[in-house]
């Protein structure tokens, strides 16, 4: 909001969801299980603590970060496969 101040004013709501998980935190397929699930309770504990909610308030303005997996995803691949497939392609 410090940034674009009149975001709100200026922006249109068309179509609301369900929530969808933003700012995906992503590793490489290949990492190893052991590094991925040490990150994912890195990341999480950072959520839970003070000085953590603050940076990540701070920085983007996000209250938490939360364990999820492609499943949470479904429906926003739903609306671009139906407004731009294109997006999707490999």
């Amino acid at each position: 909001m410090k940034k674009f101040p009149k975001v709100l004013k200026d922006t249109k709501i068309i179509f609301t969801t369900d929530i969808i998980p933003a700012d995906p935190q992503i590793v490489r397929k290949n990492l190893e299980k052991y590094k991925v699930v040490a990150l994912q309770r890195a990341l999480v504990k950072m959520s839970n603590d003070i000085e953590g909610k603050k940076w990540l308030h701070d920085l983007f303005g996000i209250d938490r970060l939360e364990i999820t997996d492609e499943t949470e995803y479904f429906l926003l691949k739903e609306i671009v496969m139906k407004l731009k497939p294109e997006l999707l392609e490999r």
